[in-house]
């Protein structure tokens, strides 16, 4: 991993956002609305997210052992700057920024989400471990709800 400034995992696409079920498009459209907001710097992103109008609550000790592996195996494009998906079911293009891309490119089912955290502590130690815990499981939630990875 080269060395460089932190930024918060995101991914964006062309398109309107939907969950993986779409059944829920107020939760999509309020979900698509904090995380513009949330990356602009204008609302402090958490770790909570709402599905059917019911808060999931987000323990960071239930996903820690979790290996996560990307989805659509050969809908990912790696141009070695970052990646993007074209998911199979709506066509929809997602871009993944710098640091997105890099911990996706660990969803390969060999790494927990333990290990994960453990590698980009080492590459930016100056950033407090909470942040970075918070910043990966609203990350891995995020792209596990848009139907990109799998956390079981």
């Amino acid at each position: 991993m080269s060395q460089g400034q932190y930024n918060s995992p995101a991914v964006g696409s062309i398109g309107p956002l939907m969950s993986k079920d779409g059944k829920d498009i107020t939760g999509d459209i309020i979900n698509s609305v904090s995380s513009l907001l949330a990356e602009k710097g204008i609302i402090k992103p958490n770790a909570a997210i709402t599905i059917h109008h019911h808060k999931k609550v987000v323990h960071k000790k239930d996903y820690l052992n979790i290996f996560p592996k990307r989805l659509h195996a050969k809908q990912w494009i790696d141009t070695g700057n970052g990646l993007a998906v074209i998911h199979p079911g709506t066509s929809l293009p997602f871009f993944l920024n710098d640091t997105g891309s890099k911990i996706c490119r660990l969803c390969d089912g060999e790494h927990t989400i333990k290990d994960m955290l453990n590698i980009f502590h080492k590459k930016w130690s100056s950033l407090p471990r909470k942040r970075l815990e918070t910043d990966f499981l609203q990350f891995l939630l995020l792209v596990e709800e848009l139907d990109l990875i799998n956390l079981a």
